[in-house]
């Protein structure tokens, strides 16, 4: 994985890489890394295509079906989760018209994992709002 991630251009300076699921609190990258993973991908031709399709559509499919409804086909993105941790990282199409890649990572929240995913699905809400 770090080589393919190298060969894209990611600056992997400070990561670390022990799983390449994502599961595992060993895993320490930083949300913009995530975002330049994304950027290089959607520059890929071979690449793109897949990586979208991929990843779940918010308020429709896989672990973004019961999420961000208000979202509804406005956002595709890879949710994450380990207790004290949650993450979205994806795509998002704006009220005008732009797209966008994201990537929002918390822990240390104290108010539980379903305060923290509706926290994070209310940024990339007012995210897609907002431009």
């Amino acid at each position: 994985m770090r080589e393919q991630l190298v060969g894209l251009g990611i600056d992997l300076t400070g990561v670390r890489l022990a799983d390449g699921s994502g599961l595992s609190r060993d895993n320490r990258l930083s949300a913009r890394v995530l975002v330049e993973v994304l950027r290089a991908a959607d520059r890929h031709f071979e690449l793109a295509p897949d990586l979208l399709a991929a990843l779940p559509i918010a308020g429709r499919d896989g672990t973004f079906k019961k999420r961000a409804g208000a979202s509804r086909d406005r956002l595709r993105a890879k949710t994450g989760l380990l207790t004290g941790v949650t993450a979205l990282t994806g795509m998002a199409r704006t009220a005008g018209g732009r797209d966008v890649i994201f990537s929002i990572l918390a822990n240390g929240y104290t108010q539980g994992d379903r305060a923290a995913m509706n926290a994070v699905d209310a940024f990339a809400q007012a995210l897609i709002a907002q431009w």
